[in-house]
């Protein structure tokens, strides 16, 4: 898992200032993700919602494009369908 994290700063379980940040930007359970600057000022609290949004965004934008092509050419349509 922490070679995924790549070098986003993260605190360390059990870690003291956890209490005093979740107090801080309202985290109210987990998971959360909060973008911060360097600076302490907020970017967005929203943050796991926004990875999920783009995720699930990229996924359809996938599948549209396969459509598109699918309906382009019915033998393709047909094969994908065939292996499915």
């Amino acid at each position: 898992m922490e070679e995924a994290h790549g070098d986003w700063y993260c605190l360390p379980f059990g870690s003291p200032k956890i209490q005093e940040l979740a107090t801080k930007y309202g985290v109210s359970g987990i998971p959360a993700l909060i973008i911060i600057k360097a600076d302490g000022k907020e970017v967005t609290k929203n943050g796991r919602g926004d990875v999920t949004f783009d995720f699930c965004r990229r996924i359809a934008q996938e599948s549209l494009q396969n459509w598109r092509f699918q309906s382009k050419n019915p033998k393709a349509a047909l094969s994908a369908w065939k292996s499915a």
